[in-house]
C-alpha cells in the first residue's frame, strides 16, 4: 500500500472510531488521486464511498516501472531422458488427489533410472513438493529448475548447487555446507573431517550440531580424536552426536572407558568345575552404578530416563554403558556362547531392560548370531501384554541390519516359527516394523500369512484391516499381483475381507502400472 493511500486509510479509520458527528470536516473525504472525486452525499455516505475506494485502490495495485533489463538467455538443451507424459501425469495426481505416500518412489525410480522431469512439468513440481524432497530429487528435477534459480530465487533449492567451489564451505548458507559436507565424506572422508575442523571454531551451535551427524558418512578411527575433541562442547545436542559416533567405533577409547566402567557392574561367573554346575548354568552377576562422575557425564550418560522408559536410575545408568558396547565383546570377554549369556541374561531382574540395550548395542554393531539370539529371546516374550508392542518392534529392527540375501532368510525363518506357533497376527504386525520395501522373497511371505488369516486357519485376533494399505506400500508388486487375484478367486462372495483385498490389489496393480511407465 502507497503511503498516500496508507495515509489516507487511517484517516478514514480514525474518524469512524472518533464518530462522524464530532470531526468537523468528515464530510470532505477524498480519495488520493486527486483528479478523482467522489459523488456529493451525507458524511457517513462519503466516509464508506472513499472506505470502498481506497479497497478498490489497493486490489488494483501500482502501475509498475518499464524494466529496462535484457531478456534472461534461454535454457540449454541437455541430453536428459525425460519421464514419459503418461507417468508424470500420473504424479501430478498423485500430488494433487493421492495417494501421497506413493511421490516418493516415484522419485525414487526416477532417479534411480535417470529420468528428468520434461521442462513443463518441473515449476508444478517443485511447488508441491517440501523443501526436504526438493534437495532430495534435485536430480528428477533436472537442469531447468537450475535456469530457474539463475532467474529468481525463489526457485532455488537449499543445499544445491552446480559447481561445488573450495570457498563454498566458508561462503555458503548452513544447508549448502551441510550438502557440501555430505557431498566430500562420501569420495574423500578425510578431506571432509578437515573442511569440519578448518571453522569447528567459529561455527555457530546449530551448524556444529548439523554438521557432526555428517561424519556418520565414512566414520573411521581416523574421526576420533575430533570426536573425542567434541565431548567437551559447549551445545549438548553435539556433545550427544560426537559420543553416540565413537560408540560405533568399537575399538575407541571411549568403549574401552565405559568397558572399565563396567568391569565390577557387568560379570558373568566362570564356569564351574562340578557335575552339579555344568548343568546348572552360569550366575549373571549386576551391580547398579552409585553415581556418575565427572567423565561418564562427559561421556554422554545421561542421568534422568526418558519419561517412555519404566526404569529406576541407577538400572537406566547401567543400561545406557551396556548399550555402548559391541555385543561380540561379552561372548569373547566371558568365553561363552550368545544363548548362554542371554540365558544368564534371562535369570535376572533386569531381563527385559537387558534385551532392550543388548538390541540396541546389536542394531549399532550387527552381528548376525547375536541377532538370531535376541530375536528368539523377544519372541518368548511376545504372549506378554505389557511388551509385545516393543518385542514384535526389536525383532524387526534387527532383521532390519541384516543384509540381504541373509535378512531375507532370517525374515523367513521369523515368521515360520510364529506361524508354528499360532501367532499369525505377531507375523503380520513384524511385516508391518519393517519399513523397507520387500523384496519378492518377503512379499510371498506377506502372502502366505495373509491367506492364513483370511482364510479363518489362525486364530482371531486384533489385524486390523486397514494394515493392508501399509502392505500395498511395501510389497514387489510383479511378485504379488497373481497370488493376491488368486486369493480373491477363492474368497466367498460375502467374506468381510473382499473389499479390503480388492483395494489390496488396486493399490498394488496402481505400483505396478507406475513402475512400468517409468521404465518404459
Amino acid at each position: 500500500m502507497s503511503s498516500a493511500l496508507s495515509e489516507h486509510w487511517q484517516r478514514v479509520v480514525s474518524l469512524a472510531m472518533l464518530g462522524l458527528a464530532r470531526s468537523p470536516g468528515s464530510s470532505a473525504i477524498q480519495i488520493p488521486e486527486s483528479a478523482i472525486s467522489l459523488p456529493e452525499g451525507s458524511s457517513e455516505q462519503s466516509a464508506l464511498r472513499s472506505a470502498a475506494a481506497a479497497l478498490l485502490w489497493k486490489l488494483a495495485g501500482e502501475r509498475t516501472g518499464i524494466n529496462t533489463a535484457p531478456p534472461p538467455a534461454p535454457a540449454t538443451t541437455t541430453a536428459d531422458r525425460y519421464v514419459s507424459e503418461m507417468a508424470t501425469r500420473r504424479l501430478a495426481r498423485m500430488l494433487a488427489e493421492g495417494p501421497r505416500e506413493l511421490v516418493e518412489e516415484w522419485l525414487d525410480i526416477a532417479a534411480r533410472s535417470g529420468g528428468v522431469l520434461a521442462p513443463q512439468w518441473v515449476p508444478a513440481v517443485f511447488q508441491a513438493l517440501a523443501p526436504a524432497a526438493r534437495t532430495r530429487y534435485a536430480r528428477v528435477l533436472g537442469a531447468r529448475i537450475e535456469w530457474l534459480a539463475a532467474q529468481d530465487a525463489r526457485w532455488a533449492i537449499e543445499g544445491c548447487r552446480i559447481e561445488w567451489t573450495e570457498d563454498a564451505w566458508t561462503s555458503g548458507t548452513q544447508a549448502e555446507r551441510a550438502a557440501l559436507l555430505m557431498h566430500v565424506r562420501q569420495a574423500e572422508p578425510e578431506r571432509g573431517r578437515a573442511l569440519l575442523e578448518s571453522t569447528w571454531t567459529i561455527d555457530s551451535p546449530e551448524s556444529r550440531e548439523r554438521f557432526v551427524g555428517v561424519l556418520r558418512i565414512g566414520l573411521s578411527a581416523a574421526d576420533e580424536a575430533f570426536l573425542e575433541a567434541a565431548l567437551d562442547d559447549k551445545r549438548k545436542s553435539v556433545r550427544s552426536s560426537a559420543a553416540d559416533l565413537l560408540k560405533g567405533l568399537p575399538a575407541s577409547a571411549y568403549v574401552r572407558r565405559v568397558l572399565d566402567r563396567l568391569q565390577p557392574l557387568f560379570v558373568l561367573e566362570a564356569r564351574g568345575t562340578g557335575l552339579i554346575s555344568r548343568f546348572s548354568g552360569r550366575k549373571l552377576r549386576l551391580e547398579l552404578p552409585a553415581a556418575l562422575d565427572k567423565a561418564a557425564l562427559r561421556d554422554g550418560m545421561e542421568t534422568k530416563p526418558p519419561a517412555t522408559r519404566k526404569i529406576g536410575e541407577r538400572a537406566w545408568w547401567l543400561m545406557q554403558m551396556i548399550e555402548a558396547i559391541p555385543p561380540v565383546i561379552w561372548t569373547q570377554r566371558f568365553d561363552c556362547t550368545e544363548a548362554e549369556l542371554l540365558s544368564a541374561v534371562d535369570a535376572t531382574d533386569y531381563s527385559d531392560d537387558l534385551c532392550h540395550a543388548f538390541t540396541a548395542a546389536c542394531v549399532r554393531h550387527p552381528e548376525h548370531r547375536w541377532v538370531q539370539g535376541l530375536c528368539a529371546e523377544w519372541r518368548r516374550r511376545l504372549d506378554r501384554p505389557d511388551v509385545r508392542a516393543a518385542a514384535i518392534d526389536s525383532i524387526a529392527r534387527l532383521i532390519a541390519v541384516v543384509p540381504p540375501p541373509d535378512g531375507e532368510t532370517l525374515l523367513g525363518e521369523e515368521v515360520g516359527v510364529l506361524r508354528s506357533q499360532g501367532a499369525v497376527d505377531a507375523a503380520a504386525e513384524l511385516l508391518v516394523r519393517l519399513t523397507l520395501p520387500w523384496s519378492s522373497a518377503s512379499t510371498r511371505i506377506a502372502l502366505e500369512v495373509l491367506e492364513l488369516r483370511v482364510g479363518g486357519t489362525a486364530p482371531q485376533g486384533t489385524l486390523p484391516r486397514t494394515t493392508l494399505d501399509l502392505w500395498a506400500w511395501r510389497a514387489n508388486p510383479a511378485s504379488a499381483i497373481a497370488p493376491l487375484s488368486a486369493l480373491l478367486e477363492r474368497l466367498p462372495p460375502d467374506s468381510p475381507w473382499r473389499n479390503a483385498l480388492e483395494r489390496f490389489r488396486e493399490l498394488i496393480e496402481f505400483r505396478s502400472n507406475m513402475h512400468k511407465e517409468l521404465l518404459a
